[in-house]
């Protein structure tokens, strides 16, 4: 998961008592890897907020922001996204007699908002992660309207127009075509 290390960027839950500690801490470009979903992190992820013990639970409540820079899904340029994300989670340690990986067992809702941990300590570098991949949109554009790239000889649409024709749709599509027009009278 990581470039770099990670190992400074944890919350040793021994010393954790019933206070409030307020939370700070910066991740660097490059000290974890998004590269295998097509990211890379353009500044420090900047995390602010409090970790607390609550009846039973350690709770991680704060906020992150980034920027992170992506290729559009439609012309390839590169984009750069904002990041910004609050959280809320709650954390339990694991209890091997309760939680037997084989058995069954039926889910409350705070279970469902749980998320359980070994040892003592929060890995924060895998909470930031995970909350930033939780956080990208779904596919990134560089404009709303980009055109893309033309589908015969790669030129970028948006930089300039190329001299191919315009494919042919197959049959397949004839009905999809025909809809479009509908839709398109109704709204007129």
């Amino acid at each position: 998961m990581t470039a770099g290390n990670l190992r400074e960027h944890v919350v040793e839950l021994g010393t954790l008592g019933s206070d409030r500690v307020e939370l700070t801490d910066s991740f660097e470009p490059g000290e974890m890897d998004f590269s295998p979903e097509g990211l890379s992190q353009s500044i420090p992820i900047a995390l602010s907020g409090f970790v607390e013990r609550s009846a039973g639970e350690v709770r991680l409540c704060g906020r992150l922001e980034t920027v992170l820079e992506v290729a559009c899904v439609r012309c390839l340029e590169p984009v750069g996204q904002t990041i910004e994300k609050r959280f809320d989670l709650f954390f339990r340690q694991r209890d091997s007699l309760v939680h037997d990986e084989d058995a069954e067992i039926e889910l409350t809702k705070s279970d469902m908002r749980t998320s359980f941990f070994t040892g003592s300590e929060l890995l924060l570098g895998e909470i930031v992660r995970e909350q930033i991949l939780l956080a990208i949109p779904m596919k990134f554009l560089c404009k709303p309207d980009c055109r893309g790239l033309c589908p015969s000889c790669g030129t970028n649409r948006n930089a300039g127009s190329c001299q191919c024709a315009e494919p042919a749709l197959t049959p397949a599509f004839d009905t999809l075509l025909e809809f479009k027009k509908q839709l398109e009278e109704r709204s007129s």
